[in-house]
């Protein structure tokens, strides 16, 4: 598998599926989230929870980081001066901070592929934080200097620091499946989401909720106040050419 994932990722045989990502009160498309598949030519069809942990294993993320950005970031530039999306969402992983140079390597990538900086969000875990709050601030400054934007990924579980979002430039907040789960049915899941809410307005931090399937826990969450909204209610991970039909795309502009 090792072997075969490092040819897969020189290949270009990884590709990004998108993943839309919502208005809470129009259900329109505002954003898109870049996500890895890998088709096996043994095991078929592969998610990312069977091969990311062999790449950062293997010291592959880097490589497979710059491979997703070169795939995705010529389609969804195109949706992006369309007016069809706002942001293009990729993941960077704890180990790609551990190189000193993740700021950096995400600037030269954005100028080689003409993909303007304000419409790409990096999503990072609090993994990243715990590891080296020092030099992961440093490379997050940096970012957000170049005009990236910086979501924090899976907030609600784990440690979930409140001092994070004082100490670091995080414009996003995306909340972990877990915590909008049971908001549909629970008096105490609500009261945590509005207490969230509450945070993320006075710090002026823009909500994305993942793992939205049914249209009680999308009407729950606009009523709590969280803006946007990504789960499989409003669409699958699918591949970039189904993605563009999915915003009504034909190459040029979006079509009305």
């Amino acid at each position: 598998m090792g072997a075969d994932l490092g040819a897969a990722i020189r290949s270009g045989s990884i590709e990004p599926w998108f993943q839309p990502i919502v208005d809470g009160a129009t259900h329109r498309p505002v954003g898109a989230e870049a996500l890895a598949r890998w088709v096996h030519p043994r095991l078929g069809f592969l998610a990312p929870a069977a091969f990311l942990g062999l790449a950062e294993e293997r010291g592959l993320m880097q490589e497979l980081f710059a491979g997703m950005m070169r795939r995705a970031c010529p389609p969804a530039r195109d949706w992006v001066r369309a007016g069809a999306i706002r942001t293009l969402s990729v993941n960077l992983s704890p180990s790609q901070f551990k190189l000193g140079s993740v700021a950096d390597d995400v600037i030269a990538l954005l100028d080689e592929l003409d993909f303007p900086p304000e419409a790409l969000t990096v999503e990072i875990t609090e993994e990243v934080l715990l590891n080296d709050l020092d030099r992961a601030r440093v490379q997050l400054e940096r970012l957000a200097a170049h005009g990236v934007r910086i979501a924090l990924d899976d907030f609600g579980v784990g440690y979930s620091n409140i001092g994070y979002l004082r100490r670091l430039p995080i414009q996003t907040l995306k909340l972990d499946r877990l915590l909008t789960l049971d908001v549909a049915q629970e008096h105490e899941a609500r009261c945590i989401l509005g207490a969230i809410v509450q945070i993320a307005r006075t710090l002026d931090l823009r909500l994305v909720a993942e793992g939205v399937e049914d249209p009680g826990q999308a009407l729950w969450l606009s009523h709590l106040g969280c803006r946007h909204l990504q789960g499989y209610l409003f669409g699958r991970p699918m591949p970039a050419e189904a993605f563009a039909g999915y915003l009504g795309f034909d190459g040029a502009r979006r079509i009305a």
